[in-house]
């Protein structure tokens, strides 16, 4: 793709990203807290998911909570692992994932039995879009709904002591492992029970098959619900440009313009799409591969580029575009 293709142009450079480097791999943020039950990422009873995870991930970070969606939105997927007993998410942290699982990313959320985590259990599939109940599952459960990646090679799962959803699309003749349509892409998993995961259950009927699949699922998703561009760093200085949701191995363009706008691409390949850019200083700053469907592109803006925005446009057909960006 080039200059011409997009048919952008302007006379002066704003953005240069020379010698940026393209990363296939996803970024991951686990929320968890450190309590000594050993189910988490890196933690002791989670060594064979964990693993499972890296293979997805190039980067994995955690924090306690998700009070923070500026945090959230650097990352391609979040997990959240369960807390301490009776434990429930905050008003803010309800609203934060809410917003984040409408951008179409994707989000495995952690339960438990309802005799101690219910209304952790009630809030996660509440923001999921349903409910829980006080009941238990405990017992070997064969594969209700078959869905892509979650369930591939798998047949029976055991499930020791779990919670059950009210809502979303069983995996399983009980509601314990649920997809959840989020922003009408499928990209909420809730799993009401930490145990099928970890390493003790790895080798018990089909578990460790399908805790490898849902490290996939998760990390696999590009964002589910469309390209998403997001940036990181501050201006004049270095600034990460990172997406999701692309078509893999496609030709990508950075745009950049001073202002928003509704400019429509006038010949080329994209000829008729729509951006969400104005016509100032428009001009296309770079071209990527959209790699696996995720990755980031390091590089200096000048003072001429604070302020202004940046959108992604994916050459297939028909081209695809992110959101609207503006540089920090």
């Amino acid at each position: 793709m080039s200059r011409t293709s997009l048919v952008v142009s302007c006379a002066v450079a704003a953005v240069a990203f020379a010698g940026a480097s393209a990363m296939a791999q996803q970024r991951l943020l686990a929320s968890q807290e450190r309590h000594g039950y050993g189910f988490g990422y890196g933690d002791y009873r989670y060594d064979n998911f964990s693993a499972e995870i890296n293979s997805w991930f190039s980067t994995v970070d955690i924090a306690p909570n998700l009070e923070d969606y500026s945090q959230m939105l650097q990352y391609d997927a979040v997990m959240v692992q369960i807390r301490e007993f009776n434990a429930v998410l905050t008003p803010t942290e309800k609203t934060n994932l809410t917003q984040y699982i409408a951008t179409g990313r994707r989000v495995l959320m952690i339960g438990e039995n309802p005799s101690l985590w219910f209304s952790w259990n009630n809030d996660l599939c509440t923001v999921a879009g349903g409910s829980s109940t006080n009941q238990e599952s405990n017992g070997n459960y064969n594969v209700a709904n078959p869905v892509p990646i979650l369930t591939d090679g798998v047949t029976t799962v055991n499930i020791p002591n779990g919670g059950i959803a009210n809502g979303g699309l069983n995996i399983f003749t009980t509601n314990t492992a649920t997809l959840w349509s989020g922003n009408g892409t499928d990209n909420v998993l809730t799993m009401l029970d930490v145990n099928v995961f970890e390493d003790d259950r790895w080798n018990t009927l089909d578990g460790g098959v399908f805790s490898a699949n849902v490290a996939k699922w998760l990390g696999s998703g590009g964002g589910g619900g469309g390209l998403v561009l997001s940036l990181r760093g501050q201006c004049p200085g270095t600034i990460t440009v990172a997406w999701s949701g692309a078509t893999p191995s496609r030709q990508m363009g950075i745009v950049y313009a001073d202002n928003t706008g509704s400019y429509t691409i006038p010949g080329g390949p994209c000829s008729g799409t729509q951006l969400g850019l104005g016509t100032r200083n428009l001009r296309l700053v770079n071209t990527v591969g959209t790699g696996s469907g995720s990755g980031q592109v390091n590089g200096r803006a000048g003072t001429g580029a604070c302020d202004g925005y940046l959108q992604l446009v994916v050459v297939e057909s028909p081209c695809s575009t992110s959101n609207v960006a503006q540089i920090p």
